[in-house]
């Protein structure tokens, strides 16, 4: 009893304050909401304006070697949606015992908890805002919770030793058997129901009711969050309740943890998001020559380029490697039919590393067929003026199709280094009519087989990863390697540089490729200009098509239109038009000088 009190009188001194404080429909934002432990809550400036000269002020009951400040700026009672409706702190200062540690620290607008070096003993440590993101509701400012040295469960050793008693363990066991009565409840209910949900959503993302009363009254305000975690079982039963409701209260369970189990809570947040995108249906009005999304017609590259071929019978072909499928569009940019399973699905397949849970529009499976994260197409001409076409995946695996678009054989390259994202393509697949033979480069690592997918060359390239490629008449590789085209051999010999800024002008970093049906060359540069040549030596003509800075550009050309891929949309140009317009605008500027 007397260890008790004394323990209840040291907390006691434990007191945060602050600035101004928020009163609204959903209750009074007091400081001290900063600090309980529970991101749910918050502390709230009630002022409007950007936030800026607010404070929030810890004072500790002694003073403390304070390592690191932990900040979880925003409001995160609905998740996502209540962080982007409320301003967050964008500029802070932190002081201790009055003093200002270190310059101004900023904050990125991400929901995040954020921890910031200190390295200072003190007993009272204010946070100054001298800036902050707007909200796009409220101009309140929220911040959730901060903690002081939040890697040390030190300062919760009572705490720790508690749950380990035999009570907290009786404790835990009979909320494990409310949160399976909740969940059945909830499950049997008609429509959801409420109650249940939100018992569910407490536990499993602030702790439950018996935890939070015991870290009221043994652990002081500023490590309760330390302190608090969400219960594992109703994080469970919230995942398979797959209901919408619940993704704030699975985010608030992520925004606590740390480490692997941080990244693993992340990842139901983002399958839960894509389940709910996916539930919301396609996209009935995709708009000609594609938009970003999943739905028939639309493209996902994730930021990467989109390899297109043009067919010998006109259509345009994409590599839609973010949806695991090839799109064909006809002349007016309408989707006419897909390679892959046309069958929405979640998968987080993508290049070597993978990426949050999204939805793909067609499964990202080995199977024969199917793709995973196609990155380039060739087409493969057959007797009778049919073509067949091949295919490469992200992982090096290499697909034969018919004219009918039937699997004739798949087999998997071995590469030195895997596919990367972000590197503006690192693979290529390329078809050598005159030795009837597949080239696929990956990274610096280059393979050619037959089509029966017997192996003729293994190589490596020494000028490293190629940006773009393309088979030239002469049966020779045109590789670009930034701003230089360079010609190989089959074999990996490297002839010379064909083209480099002395045709192509100073002005650019980063250029696409392709041969025209009477394999003609032409480059797009990353600037916006474009040449056609009338061989690798002579420049037939240039001419700007945008002035849009282009990053990793994928062209096709037929009859002179011009086909370009660019953030998930095709643009077509009419070359031959632009250059009448060009030289009739020349003759009118010509017309009017003295």
């Amino acid at each position: 009893m007397v260890l008790l009190f004394a323990l209840l009188s040291s907390l006691a001194h434990a007191i945060t304050t602050a600035s101004s404080t928020l009163k609204d429909e959903d209750g009074t934002h007091k400081p001290s909401h900063a600090v309980d432990g529970l991101l749910s809550t918050g502390w709230s400036e009630g002022v409007s304006g950007n936030g800026a000269g607010e404070w929030l002020e810890l004072k500790l009951n002694k003073t403390t070697e304070i390592q690191t400040l932990s900040i979880w700026p925003g409001n995160y009672q609905k998740g996502r949606r209540s962080y982007r409706e409320y301003a967050r702190p964008k500029i802070i200062r932190i002081f201790v015992d009055g003093e200002q540690q270190g310059n101004p620290r900023r904050i990125q607008d991400k929901m995040k908890r954020f921890d910031f070096g200190v390295n200072t003993k003190g007993k009272t440590i204010k946070i100054l805002i001298d800036d902050a993101y707007p909200g796009i509701v409220s101009e309140d400012l929220f911040i959730a919770e901060i903690a002081v040295n939040f890697t040390d469960r030190s300062a919760i050793k009572r705490y720790d030793q508690w749950l380990e008693s035999k009570t907290a363990q009786r404790e835990k066991e009979r909320l494990n058997q409310k949160v399976k009565e909740n969940y059945n409840i909830h499950i049997d209910s008609e429509l959801s129901d409420k109650k249940s949900l939100d018992f569910l959503c407490d536990a499993g993302s602030d702790g439950p009711l018996y935890l939070r009363k015991k870290v009221s009254l043994f652990v002081p305000e500023g490590y309760r969050i330390q302190a608090l975690d969400a219960n594992d079982k109703a994080r469970e039963a919230l995942r398979k309740l797959k209901n919408a409701n619940a993704i704030p209260c699975l985010e608030r369970a992520a925004l606590r943890a740390r480490g692997k189990e941080a990244k693993k809570r992340w990842s139901h947040v983002n399958y839960y998001y894509a389940i709910r995108e996916l539930i919301g249906g396609k996209n009935l009005m995709v708009p000609p020559w594609s938009q970003t999304g999943w739905s028939e017609g639309e493209l996902q590259s994730f930021g990467e380029p989109l390899s297109l071929e043009i067919s010998p019978f006109g259509m345009v072909w994409v590599a839609d490697t973010g949806n695991n499928r090839i799109q064909v569009f006809n002349e007016n940019g309408r989707m006419e039919k897909i390679y892959g399973q046309n069958k929405p699905s979640i998968t987080n397949k993508w290049f070597k590393k993978g990426r949050p849970w999204y939805v793909s529009g067609s499964p990202a499976e080995k199977k024969g067929g199917l793709f995973i994260n196609p990155v380039d197409i060739v087409f493969i001409p057959q007797k009778k003026d049919l073509f067949g076409f091949a295919s490469l995946d992200a992982n090096g695996r290499i697909q034969v199709f018919n004219d009918k678009g039937e699997v004739l054989r798949s087999w998997k390259m071995d590469h030195s280094y895997p596919a990367s994202a972000k590197m503006g393509g690192t693979a290529y697949l390329l078809y050598i009519k005159r030795k009837k033979a597949l080239c696929a480069i990956i990274q610096e690592s280059g393979k050619c087989y037959k089509l029966d997918s017997e192996q003729i060359s293994e190589f490596e390239l020494q000028d490293g990863t190629p940006t773009a490629a393309e088979v030239l008449p002469n049966g020779k590789l045109l590789l670009a390697f930034n701003d230089k085209l360079i010609q190989y051999s089959i074999d990996g010999f490297r002839h010379r540089i064909l083209i480099d800024k002395t045709k192509l002008g100073p002005s650019f970093e980063y250029l696409d490729m392709t041969l025209d049906e009477k394999n003609k060359l032409w480059v797009l540069t990353d600037y916006g200009d474009l040449f056609k040549f009338k061989n690798p030596r002579k420049i037939d003509f240039q001419i700007r098509i945008t002035e849009t800075p282009l990053a990793h550009p994928r062209i096709a050309v037929e009859d002179d239109m011009l086909y370009l891929l660019f953030e998930d949309h095709i643009e077509v140009f009419d070359v031959r038009q632009a250059l009448i317009d060009r030289e009739e605008a020349q003759k009118a500027a010509d017309e009017k000088s003295p």
